[in-house]
């Protein structure tokens, strides 16, 4: 079926203008116009009333038309009267009546002009009336016309058409010109219509087809669904509508043009196949469409995932990526392993673009490119067991089916391998795992192909202080025996209390747990000490020597019992808290803190055998000792530790050491130590160093004295609530 493209021109545009000034009731002044006979029959003297309005004819409407306005209008036109008038009733969708004018005029019959009656206002009208009910008037006795009377036949211009677009369907024409001057110099309503002829250019005998049927007050046509590449001849006839016969030609036929319609769109390709060239490539060939006048210009290659891994069918979706070729083959790149892909190709050339010619391919497996994702270690039940658990790496980043994994676990500070091995589940249990360790638990997928990339997380020790406390690195253990020089890790929880502005040590500590160090608190408040001017180091052995398990910690926390007397030394024990957690390692532990009645058990139980202090104390000659030292030294009795001193002893205090000088005594830099007591392989602390005799250190009949620790319990729960008290049985 062919259609028509139609603009609306220049005079088109007015109409409508005019149209709304009319709608909205804008009335017009009494205009002097001419009229005339509209003739749609064979005689000149009857037809469709119509008046001029400024530029434009149009109809005149029937409502309220009286014998009186006809005879008025009769000799308005030159002729002696109204042989009759009736309102015209439109038989043909394809008449086209303009506007409506002089609605309400109103004559008496002695008029000669239409103008000289009631309400002769041009352009008025009302919206009820039907357009299509215009004024049909018959005049007789024809004299002198008032106005100028113009008939088609009048007319012999020649419309001039030119060729204004071509495609490979279609040719659009214009005849604007021809318009224009028919817009100036003839009467618009006589040229109902256009329509355009056409016929294939070279066989004369061949008829002209209408392509396209125009309204008259367009200038542009279109004849479409037209053979590509092919030559056509083309005319524009003027078309009028009669009211009582088929419509005529008006006037003569606009002159022949040609026109060739261009190439169409190119064929699809054929022979599309799609090779497999790696886990991430593909090779895209095919054989391209033949055509000598209009070859392809270029490819477009789109590929688009359907589903990735297999693991989400449909969730990637889209357009994945295109390619633009000269030729073929097309190599695409950086696709996914292991999953389904569509590739399309498409011939592009000046004309358009050809449908598309499409294939499914699934890549092959690879490696994967992920690492196992949300990596969780947590210990069960027993300080030496550890569960690992993870998900397989994303879709998309497995490259094909999982097959297993392989793990390892590794020490921390020395990247020691301490578990290696294969699973197929992703979880793993992994046996005798020091929970006071920091490890690092590495885990990677593997396919067919081969093992991806580790995934790695941390395990951090776990704290718990009652399993932990009190014992020494295993290694060393066995050698605390009564020798001086102490071995590496057999009190890891000795501390060292740094002056920072001398930068020397000049007390020892206590490790309690992840935070907390217990000391003396003449080591504070004998020179006012504030939590700027100390410093805690941990895991030291060899003084002379920088060593990798040392540790130095800032101090956020200082509180010294507030009964603490300088003159006797009476409440002499203090609590410092790092700023950070203390890490813990074979080197540094915490010692165990007995409840009340396991401290004063431990400690009479003492008296019968001994007590050990470490330190890092002068020695005899008073100069600091480089590696940490132990002595072991027995409880006395009560009596005798008051009659050795002529310092006051109070309940608070006990002493430890021997009645002859050379045994082994604490001294100067051991303030703050702890004096432990091991019972069933855990070292407890039981008491403090705090003060010697002013003698000298391991002098006769003189002792060590200590702040007796189960005293002050209560006041350690006070300043730490939630430490560690170990009830022993």
């Amino acid at each position: 079926m062919l259609w028509i493209m139609q603009r609306i021109t220049h005079f088109t545009a007015t109409l409508v203008v005019l149209g709304i000034l009319i709608a909205t009731g804008s009335t017009a002044s009494p205009l002097p116009g001419r009229l005339r006979l509209r003739p749609l029959a064979s005689s000149p003297d009857e037809g469709m009333l119509q008046v001029i309005n400024g530029k434009f004819w149009g109809d005149v409407c029937y409502q309220d038309w009286t014998s009186e306005n006809a005879n008025v209008a009769c000799k308005h036109l030159g002729y002696a009267t109204a042989e009759g008038t009736h309102a015209m009733v439109a038989t043909s969708r394809k008449e086209i009546f303009r506007g409506i004018y002089l609605q309400d005029v109103h004559c008496n019959g002695s008029e000669n002009s239409l103008w000289e009656c009631d309400n002769a206002v041009v352009g008025d009208y009302s919206s009820t009336c039907d357009s299509l009910h215009v004024v049909w008037l018959s005049c007789t006795n024809h004299e002198s016309a008032t106005d100028e009377i113009t008939t088609v036949a009048d007319e012999t211009m020649e419309p001039s058409i030119q060729v204004v677009r071509i495609t490979d369907s279609s040719v659009a024409l214009d005849w604007q010109r021809w318009f224009s001057l028919a817009e100036q110099e003839l009467p618009q309503e006589y040229v109902i219509s256009f329509q355009v002829l056409f016929r294939p250019a070279g066989d004369p005998s061949m008829n002209f087809t209408i392509g396209a049927q125009v309204p008259g007050y367009f200038t542009y046509g279109t004849v479409e669904k037209l053979a590509a590449r092919t030559q056509y001849e083309f005319k524009v006839e003027a078309m009028r509508l009669l009211f009582d016969r088929p419509g005529e030609t008006a006037g003569p036929t606009s002159s022949v043009v040609t026109a060739i319609t261009l190439c169409s769109g190119p064929k699809p390709v054929s022979s599309l196949t799609v090779e497999v060239e790696s886990v991430n490539q593909l090779n895209v060939m095919w054989q391209s469409p033949i055509d000598e006048d209009c070859p392809p210009e270029y490819y477009i290659v789109e590929y688009k995932l359907i589903s990735r891994e297999h693991c989400e069918d449909g969730s990637e979706g889209g357009l994945d990526g295109t390619l633009r070729v000269v030729a073929p083959p097309a190599l695409l790149t950086n696709l996914h392993a292991y999953s389904r892909y569509t590739v399309n190709v498409t011939v592009v050339n000046t004309y358009g673009r050809s449908s598309e010619t499409q294939r499914l391919v699934e890549t092959y497996e690879g490696v994967p490119r992920g690492t196992p994702l949300t990596i969780t270690t947590e210990y069960h039940s027993s300080k030496d067991a550890l569960v690992a658990m993870w998900a397989p790496p994303a879709c998309g980043e497995r490259n094909g089916e999982i097959t297993g994994y392989t793990y390892m676990l590794l020490d921390v500070e020395t990247d020691r391998v301490i578990d290696y091995g294969t699973t197929q589940l992703p979880i793993v249990h992994l046996l005798g795992v020091d929970p006071l360790y920091k490890y690092k638990f590495l885990v990677a997928a593997r396919t067919v192909a081969g093992m991806g990339p580790y995934g790695a997380a941390s395990v951090a020790g776990q704290l718990n202080i009652a399993e932990i406390c009190g014992v020494p690195n295993p290694e060393f253990a066995t050698r605390i025996v009564g020798g001086e020089v102490t071995g590496k890790g057999a009190f890891p929880w000795m501390a060292q209390i740094w002056n920072v502005l001398r930068g020397t040590k000049y007390c020892a500590g206590s490790i309690l747990d992840d935070h907390w160090i217990l000391t003396a608190a003449h080591c504070i408040k004998m020179k006012n000490f504030t939590r700027k001017d100390i410093r805690i180091q941990l895991g030291d052995y060899d003084t002379q020597l920088p060593e990798p398990q040392q540790r130095v910690y800032d101090v956020a926390e200082i509180h010294s019992h507030v009964g603490f007397n300088t003159d006797i030394f009476d409440d002499d024990i203090a609590l410092i808290r790092t700023s950070d957690p203390i890490e813990f390692s074979d080197y540094i532990k915490p010692i165990c803190l007995p409840d009340k009645k396991t401290a004063r058990s431990l400690l009479r139980a003492a008296k019968g055998r001994s007590g050990t202090v470490a330190g890092w104390g002068d020695e005899e000659d008073k100069t600091p000792p480089r590696y940490l030292k132990q002595v072991t030294l027995p409880v006395v009795d009560r009596q005798t530790c008051k009659k050795s001193t002529n310092y006051s002893f109070t309940p608070n205090m006990f002493c430890a050491g021997y009645y002859e000088a050379g045994h082994g005594d604490t001294c100067k830099g051991d303030s703050g130590a702890p004096f432990m007591v091991r019972e069933n392989g855990k070292t407890f602390v039981t008491g403090i160093v705090s003060w010697g005799s002013p003698e000298g250190c391991d002098a006769n009949n003189h002792y060590g004295y200590y702040t007796r620790l189960f005293k002050y319990m209560s006041w350690i729960k006070k300043i730490h609530p939630s430490v560690t008290i170990i009830k022993h049985t």
